[in-house]
């Protein structure tokens, strides 16, 4: 009988079942599924581009300190930390805390990471003379030196916050170790 309902199981819904055989169209349609932080990773990509002048300064391009600072740095850059921080603190509450993620503190490690970010940020909006040196004759949006030296303090202490949380995790179940690839690939 757990054969069958196995069988049944397996034709039912759309996970697949040990026995069957996966095809090309299982793989597409998971190839298809975009993570937080691959988003962010295109966000990036497009800032990245605009603030190089690869779509002019025209038009909704012109804005270059939303490009530079919030899609590119803030939903881009600052998404992809933030949920690799966040996946690596759920594995450290689960599995060295010993607790259930349900107990532990949700929202407070979130907000404690994005303060100084949105502070940077909110600084170029409420203050963007300060913070903006942009050349549209050379084609390129560039930022003061201070603001850029702080956003790259923030990126720094971020990467290096994933890092020690990867260490933290460095004894956890071997299914479990998909954090090693991104310390490594944060290192």
């Amino acid at each position: 009988t757990s054969a069958i309902r196995r069988s049944r199981l397996s034709t039912s819904t759309c996970w697949p079942s040990t026995t069957s055989v996966s095809t090309a169209s299982d793989h597409a349609i998971r190839a298809l599924t975009l993570r937080p932080d691959d988003v962010g990773a295109i966000l990036w990509c497009l800032g990245e581009l605009q603030v190089r002048g690869f779509f002019g300064f025209e038009g909704i391009w012109r804005h270059c300190l939303f490009w530079r600072v919030w899609v590119k740095d803030m939903f881009g850059f600052v998404s992809i930390l933030g949920v690799i921080n966040y996946r690596l603190y759920l594995l450290y509450v689960v599995f060295v805390c010993g607790r259930s993620f349900a107990d532990a503190p949700k929202l407070l490690p979130a907000v404690c990471f994005m303060v100084p970010y949105v502070t940077l940020a909110l600084t170029s909006v409420l203050q963007p003379n300060l913070i903006l040196l942009t050349s549209n004759q050379f084609s390129i949006c560039d930022l003061a030196d201070w603001f850029t030296v702080v956003w790259v303090v923030l990126a720094m202490l971020a990467i290096a916050l994933a890092i020690y949380q990867g260490y933290l995790l460095r004894n956890i179940r071997r299914s479990f170790n998909e954090y090693k690839l991104q310390v490594v690939g944060l290192g």
